[in-house]
């Protein structure tokens, strides 16, 4: 009976978890106006792990091109990075919904004396799935002994059930220095890629930046990226 209880139990709280996974492969990776992947094949994959009581945690991994910022003169052969993230989120009636998360970014490269991790607090608000609005804080940006912040709006409007119109602004700054402004519009489609995958899509995203802070640490999208990704997730 003991037995039959702890099964019970365990399957009840294996039933309030949710697990879900998210790749992605783009021509390029533009990240906060700065392009960390430029002109290469940039693979990236997601786990998210839920809780009916609104608990979660996700990690996400991306290849990254450190040695394309021209202040390292050696170049990494090993070039990715880790977000891991763990938070609280809560749905506001049916439309609305607010997440607030403490997340832990981890570079992996073999640079010699760099160390480009950092932690940050990420407050978002969205509505529906139409538009999500991002306050990110770090108190110690990758190691430099100074403040960064990051305010961003997303929008995804239905074209058609399976099109959408992609747009974005956001403000990214590290205390003392120039911020980076940025910026992206696109159009994604969305199409059932396999029975066993919840959704697949394809975008195409035009992004641009423009920034005063020294090129020599960015990689800017002054004339425009384009980048191409597409996405699954089961």
């Amino acid at each position: 009976m003991a037995g039959i209880s702890i099964f019970l139990l365990s399957s009840a709280l294996m039933n309030s978890f949710s697990l879900s996974t998210y790749a992605e492969v783009s021509n390029q990776y533009v990240y906060r106006g700065n392009n960390l992947r430029k002109d290469t094949l940039a693979p990236q994959l997601g786990f998210s792990l839920q809780h009916d009581s609104g608990w979660f945690v996700d990690t996400w991994g991306v290849r990254t091109e450190q040695k394309s910022r021209k202040q390292y003169s050696n170049d990494s052969d090993i070039d990715w990075e880790v977000d891991i993230s763990a938070g609280y989120q809560h749905h506001l009636g049916t439309d609305w919904r607010w997440a607030l998360s403490h997340a832990w970014v981890k570079s992996y490269h073999d640079l010699p004396d760099t160390n480009l991790d950092y932690r940050e607090w990420r407050g978002n608000l969205f509505y529906l799935n139409t538009v999500s609005l991002l306050l990110a804080y770090s108190d110690n940006y990758q190691h430099t002994n100074y403040e960064s912040w990051t305010g961003e709006i997303d929008l995804a409007y239905a074209l058609h059930p399976a099109w959408f119109g992609l747009a974005g602004v956001g403000q990214f700054e590290i205390r003392d220095t120039d911020p980076i402004q940025y910026g992206w519009l696109g159009i994604q489609r969305d199409f059932r890629f396999h029975p066993l995958t919840d959704f697949a899509n394809w975008k195409v995203r035009l992004h641009y930046s423009d920034s005063d802070y020294p090129p020599d640490y960015v990689n800017l999208c002054e004339k425009g990226c384009l980048e191409f990704s597409f996405a699954l997730a089961w």
